[in-house]
């Protein structure tokens, strides 16, 4: 092909120089020649060779043309064959995926039920030590020689439950103001319920009442109770708190033995002091929303020797430490008419008048007459 062009130009060239010799003739030149060597003779031959070069050209031009045709349609179908073989592979790796997605899926939960089952197993485990690890720290907390001068929620209880049985005169309770006992126990606030009579037995009576219908309601109470030879015994604002702290974890066991204990036994056996075993407290009774405290007004005195100002500090931080709502039970018995009414004033506590002059009540069997025999 690019010798087929230079000839084409070559003739060209050739044919342009004959035409340049004869331009630079003269007239008369030109006159004489186009007699004597017209058109057809000088110039014929070397139009015919360029019009010989030009269709060599077109010629080849189109032979080059229909094979660059001829090889791009070989291409575009060598080109259609790989992409239909393209085509198919993707759709053989379309299908492959699918297959090992579906194979993954199935094995995937496949592991993921046996790693769940592993893990409700290793929890049903960790759960089983856990609450066997609480029952163990718990009975070894209980076992401490600590509470063997003190008695167990039941004894006390009991204990009041008796005396209040083996007493042969019985007094009919006047009906409280229920609808200000009714508020004090569904207070959001620390609050105190003070029984106030000038019988000491009518107040016993209606806090061992007070305590069986707390425990009847399924409501979390704890209590410092009288006990049998309580009076024989040397007994301190400690050891109301170690009772309080006792109760706890005697009435929390089952709440206990599910959660992280918050105790420790070295707790336990280091605290010396009323605030550290009130704070004791506060962390046994961090679970519960709410919880009643019940104290014995004869053991509070016996506690404090009768010094009120202890009685009233320990009253005060009761309120104040314990985090959780709680509303303690006692009598005006324990402590001074201005607390009472400081804390009436403030809001703070409820004040309940029972055994009035008139709340006697007629004995089973009426007394017979006594009369005194003189000796004649």
């Amino acid at each position: 092909m690019q010798t087929a062009v230079a000839r084409l130009y070559a003739c060209i060239l050739r044919f342009f120089l004959s035409a340049l010799q004869w331009y630079s003739d003269s007239r008369a030149t030109h006159a004489l020649k186009s007699i004597f060597q017209p058109w057809d003779i000088k110039f014929k031959g070397e139009r015919e060779a360029v019009a010989a070069a030009a269709q060599q050209v077109e010629r080849l031009a189109d032979v080059a043309l229909k094979a660059e045709v001829r090889d791009t349609r070989l291409e575009v179908v060598r080109g259609r064959a790989d992409w239909e073989i393209i085509r198919r592979e993707m759709s053989e790796l379309r299908d492959e995926n699918r297959r090992w997605h579906e194979l993954w899926n199935e094995n995937f939960q496949g592991l993921q039920g046996s790693i769940l089952g592993i893990y409700k197993e290793i929890r049903v485990d960790l759960a089983s030590q856990r609450t066997t690890l609480s029952r163990v720290h718990l009975n070894q907390m209980l076992t401490l020689p600590l509470w063997s001068s003190l008695p167990t929620s039941g004894e006390s209880l009991d204990f009041c439950r008796s005396m209040r049985k083996r007493r042969r005169e019985r007094w009919r309770l006047p009906l409280p103001d229920v609808q200000k006992l009714e508020a004090w126990s569904t207070r959001s606030t620390n609050a105190l319920l003070l029984i106030d009579t000038y019988n000491p037995l009518v107040a016993k009576t209606f806090m061992i009442d007070l305590v069986d219908l707390i425990l009847h309601s399924r409501l979390p109470v704890i209590w410092a109770l009288r006990f049998a030879d309580y009076w024989d015994r040397t007994m301190s604002m400690v050891d109301i708190a170690r009772m309080l702290v006792l109760q706890a974890m005697q009435a929390g066991a089952d709440r206990l033995q599910h959660d992280p204990f918050p105790v420790m036994v070295e707790q336990l056996r280091e605290a010396s002091s009323f605030g550290e075993w009130v704070a004791i407290l506060n962390h046994l009774l961090s679970g519960t929303t709410n919880v009643f405290i019940v104290l014995d007004a004869d053991l509070l005195n016996h506690a404090t020797t009768h010094e009120r100002s202890h009685a009233l500090e320990m009253l005060d931080l009761l309120r104040s430490e314990l985090s959780v709502n709680v509303k303690i039970v006692t009598a005006t018995s324990c402590v001074s008419r201005g607390y009472v009414e400081e804390l009436e004033d403030s809001d703070a506590c409820i004040r309940l008048q029972t055994g009035g002059a008139g709340d006697w009540r007629t004995t089973r069997r009426s007394r017979r007459p006594m009369t005194r025999s003189r000796k004649k």
